[in-house]
C-alpha cells in the first residue's frame, strides 16, 4: 500500500480491478493489522471509529463493489464504505457537505 502521513492520521491507498475485490481488502486488513501492532508496541491505540474507506473509481466501476464486499475488518470493528471522507470547508466555514457530493 501506498500512504501519506500527517501530524495525527494516515491516508493509505491501493488499487486492484472491481474483479478482485477480496484481494484489495486484503492488503488493505494487512496493513491496517500492521498499523494496529506499530500502534500497540509505541503503546498507541488505532481509532477504529475513525477509521474510513472510500472505494474510488468511475460510477459504472463503482457500483460492481458490491456493498457487503467493500467493507473491511478492524479488530472487531466493521467498516463499511462512506461516499465522502474528510472534511470540506467553505467560506462560511459551515462543514457542510455540497449538495453535488
Amino acid at each position: 500500500m501506498s500512504h501519506h502521513l500527517f501530524v495525527d492520521h494516515m491516508q493509505g491507498f491501493t488499487s486492484g480491478a472491481t474483479s478482485d475485490t477480496s484481494s484489495v481488502i486484503a492488503v488493505v486488513e494487512d496493513c491496517i493489522r500492521d498499523v494496529c501492532s506499530w500502534c500497540a508496541a509505541k503503546r498507541l491505540k488505532l481509532n477504529a471509529t475513525k477509521t474510513e474507506i472510500l472505494w474510488f473509481g468511475s460510477a459504472v466501476n463503482v457500483r460492481k463493489v458490491s456493498p457487503g464486499s467493500g467493507v473491511i475488518s478492524v479488530g472487531q470493528n466493521v467498516i463499511k464504505p462512506v461516499k465522502v471522507v474528510g472534511v470540506l470547508i467553505d467560506g462560511e466555514l459551515s462543514m457542510r457537505q455540497l449538495a453535488y457530493m
